[in-house]
């Protein structure tokens, strides 16, 4: 198989996270008009920036994941995502 054309595995993984990501959406899109959240967010890249430590965390090196390292990820992404209040 050339190395340019897409394998059944990047597939499945690919509509896997398209699935995941348009299932967040509303809830971003909901903290958006409470002001919580910038409406400029580009809200599939706040996801894998939140879900990304996490996912390599586990299938990586195989640390554990508790609920401090999770609310540790999720608050680094937001506090550069907030919206400015004067």
């Amino acid at each position: 198989m050339r190395t340019d054309e897409p394998r059944p595995s990047h597939e499945v993984g690919h509509r896997y996270w398209r699935h995941s990501c348009a299932a967040v959406r509303p809830i971003l899109e909901r903290a958006v008009s409470r002001g919580e959240l910038s409406a400029t967010v580009d809200g599939d890249a706040l996801i894998t920036r939140i879900v990304g430590p996490i996912w390599f965390s586990v299938f990586g090196p195989g640390f554990d994941v508790d609920d401090a390292f999770v609310d540790a990820c999720v608050d680094v992404v937001l506090n550069g995502t907030a919206p400015d209040v004067a």
